[in-house]
C-alpha cells in the first residue's frame, strides 16, 4: 500500500458509514450523489468507509453536503 501524504483520518470513514446508514442510503447511491460514476461508486465509498482511501477535500465537501453536516 502506498504511503499517504497525510495519514488517513480515523474518524472520516466510520462517520461516513454512520451517516449513510442513518440515511438508509446505499454506498452506490452516495457515490452517485457526489458525482462518481455508477460503476465505481460503491467500491469508492467502501474504500472511504474502511479507511483504505481518503477522499480529496473537494470530495469530502460533497459528501458533507449530501448529509447536511459540516466538513470540520
Amino acid at each position: 500500500m502506498p504511503a499517504h501524504a497525510n495519514p488517513p483520518s480515523p474518524i472520516f470513514g466510520p462517520r461516513l458509514r454512520q451517516l449513510r446508514n442513518q440515511s438508509e442510503f446505499s454506498q452506490e447511491k452516495v457515490g452517485v450523489m457526489i458525482g462518481l460514476e455508477e460503476s465505481s461508486a460503491r467500491a469508492r465509498i467502501s474504500r472511504y468507509e474502511t479507511g483504505e482511501h481518503d477522499p480529496s477535500e473537494a470530495t469530502a465537501l460533497k459528501i458533507a453536503e449530501v448529509f447536511g453536516v459540516p466538513l470540520a
